[in-house]
């Protein structure tokens, strides 16, 4: 299997990332309070920890699925004589 250079750093730092997340979980433990609104919701920080990435992770893969191929410079593109949208 070959992949280039840029995939692999993609995918060493999707794992350094996951894997400083889950050092970083399990090392906080202790109950804390989580406040919404007016519900007050004891638990480990470990869970809130999770939760708040998980929803990150559930939100973020969508976002850029979404906007993948777009430019980023697109009026630039366009004085230039690229293709416009």
């Amino acid at each position: 299997m070959t992949t280039n250079r840029g995939a692999k750093l993609k995918l060493g730092g999707a794992v350094a990332v996951t894997l400083l997340c889950l050092i970083g979980a399990r090392r906080n433990t202790e109950t804390v309070e989580a406040k919404i609104q007016r519900l007050t919701i004891s638990m480990p920080c470990m869970f809130l920890l999770s939760g708040t990435m998980a929803s990150g992770f559930v939100s973020g893969v969508p976002f850029t699925v979404i906007f993948k191929g777009r430019s980023v410079g697109g009026s630039r593109d366009r004085a230039r004589g690229g293709d416009p949208d």
